[in-house]
């Protein structure tokens, strides 16, 4: 996944939002969203080559995020996946829990990478460039994040698209606001391109065997305590969103406090 925009207690009735576009070689498998771990219950999308995922959510009200970062180098296929990474986060009750989890590891298992782990109270950013770690944690507001750092105007896509990204955070006293209305604003965003313009500056890539795959808006609501989730398989320009729908029962009976 190589673009997330990610509104972090922007929104009122929705303490996390998250669109995401996922660009991978597009000869690479990978499945749908889907229940990824029964106990804790995990759901998110997987790369079937490896087995991770690029972005799940947990019944604790965990969101994990996985990037590659930018290096100018190709990745070493000896190391372990990012993937299997950001789904183990997964697997632990808090946030904190799961930001000590990754660093404890060390960077020189893993090829570069910028995870974002977050919950209705709290939410991270962890840059991976062997051989450290820099976690950061994110202020309420609207975060990019990209292959660079986060709200990095020196990466192209960050520079010509966060200001509309930002837009979308209300102003003043937030109406109530339906997901659907919010899916409504962010899927344009998440088909935009840049045609003029160096290809990485756009946010739905077309490139030769290689390009935006999938495509993610999710919300963590407050009135439902349940992440409410829709999905395009294929680039979100040609591909339209389905809802992904999570089974009842699933959730923690105590989920993260939005107070």
């Amino acid at each position: 996944m190589c673009t997330l925009a990610f509104y972090f207690q922007a929104f009122s009735h929705y303490p996390i939002v998250a669109a995401a576009n996922r660009d991978e070689s597009l000869t690479r498998p990978s499945a749908a969203p889907r229940q990824l771990s029964a106990t804790p219950w995990i759901y998110g999308g997987q790369d079937l080559l490896a087995g991770g995922t690029w972005l799940g959510v947990n019944e604790y009200g965990i969101l994990a995020a996985v990037l590659n970062r930018h290096t100018g180098l190709p990745a070493d296929p000896r190391r372990r996946s990012r993937g299997i990474l950001c789904l183990e986060a997964l697997k632990y009750t808090s946030v904190e829990r799961a930001v000590d989890f990754i660093n404890a590891q060390s960077p020189d298992d893993y090829n570069p990478f910028n995870l974002v782990i977050a919950d209705a109270t709290q939410a991270y950013v962890i840059h991976a460039q062997p051989p450290l770690f820099e976690t950061k944690p994110l202020r309420p507001g609207f975060h990019l994040l990209t292959n660079y750092n986060v709200n990095d105007n020196t990466c192209p896509r960050t520079k010509r698209s966060a200001s509309e990204f930002a837009r979308l955070v209300p102003r003043n006293a937030e109406q109530p606001l339906a997901f659907s209305d919010l899916c409504t604003r962010l899927y344009p965003l998440l088909a935009t391109h840049a045609p003029d313009l160096d290809p990485r500056a756009s946010v739905c890539i077309h490139l030769d065997g290689y390009g935006t795959c999938s495509s993610t808006v999710l919300a963590y609501s407050r009135s439902d305590r349940r992440y409410l989730y829709t999905f395009a398989s294929g680039a979100p320009c040609r591909n339209t969103y389905s809802d992904v729908v999570i089974p009842p029962g699933t959730w923690a009976s105590q989920p993260p406090s939005t107070t």
